[in-house]
C-alpha cells in the first residue's frame, strides 16, 4: 500500500503538482541491537506542502560497514558482526536527499531501560527532556533517547514526540500527573516515570 501510494503521489507531481520533496527522515536514529538480530528501519518522506507519508519505499538503502550489518531493499537489517555502522535512505529520484541513523551491533542484550525527566515538576505550558538509558548484560549503558517509542498516559496534559530530533522531547498543555513510558521495540522492555504538570 506504501508503494503504491508513493507511485500515486509521484504521478501526481509528474502530472503538475507543486508539491514537491523537500527531506527524507530514517527511523530510529540511533539504535542499539544484538548481534545475530534483524531490525527494521523506516523512511519517512516530507513534502512541500506538509504530507508526509511513512514509510516512504522510493529510497535506496544502505550501510556503511557490510561486515557489521546488512540492509535490505525494505530496509530490514541483519546484523553480522559487533560493531557500528551507519545505515543511509537515498531517495531515487533526488539523491541529494537523504537521511542516516547510527546502529551499534553489541554481544550483550539489554537487560534493563530507565526513563527520567531533566524536569520532572514543570508548569503548565512549558516543555521538559525525557533521556532514556539501557543496561547491558555486561554492565556498560548507553543512551537510548532516540531509539525508543515514548507515550504519554494522557495527551490533554502533555504529549511526547517522537519524531527525528526532539525525541522524547515533552510539551504539557494542563495541569495533571501522567506516566510517560520508553519501549525498546527489539526487546519490549519498558520504563515508566511519573511526571507532574502544575496549574
Amino acid at each position: 500500500m506504501a508503494a503504491l501510494l508513493a507511485a500515486a503521489f509521484i504521478g501526481t507531481m509528474s502530472c503538475g503538482g507543486t508539491s514537491t520533496l523537500v527531506s527524507i527522515t530514517v527511523m530510529p536514529s540511533n539504535s542499539s541491537v544484538v548481534n545475530g538480530s534483524t531490525m527494521q528501519f523506516i523512511a519517512t518522506a516530507t513534502f512541500s506542502n506538509g504530507m508526509t507519508i511513512s514509510p516512504w519505499s522510493v529510497v535506496n538503502w544502505s550501510s556503511s560497514n557490510a561486515g557489521v550489518a546488512t540492509i535490505a531493499t525494505n530496509g530490514a537489517v541483519t546484523t553480522v558482526s559487533p560493531g557500528m555502522t551507519v545505515i543511509t535512505a537515498t531517495d531515487v529520484q533526488h539523491p541529494e536527499l537523504f537521511s542516516q541513523a547510527t546502529l551499534t551491533v553489541t554481544n550483550m542484550p539489554l537487560v534493563a531501560l530507565s526513563a527520567a525527566a531533566d524536569n520532572p515538576v514543570l508548569a503548565r505550558g512549558a516543555t521538559t527532556q525525557m533521556r532514556a538509558a539501557g543496561t547491558y548484560a555486561d554492565g556498560t549503558s548507553n543512551d537510548l533517547t532516540s531509539s525508543v517509542i515514548w507515550s504519554s498516559s494522557n495527551a490533554g496534559v502533555a504529549s511526547i514526540s517522537n519524531t527525528q530530533g526532539s525525541n522524547g522531547l515533552v510539551t504539557t498543555f494542563s495541569a495533571g500527573t501522567i506516566t510517560i513510558t520508553a519501549i525498546e521495540l527489539f526487546t519490549g522492555i519498558s520504563a515508566e516515570t511519573v511526571l507532574i504538570v502544575t496549574p
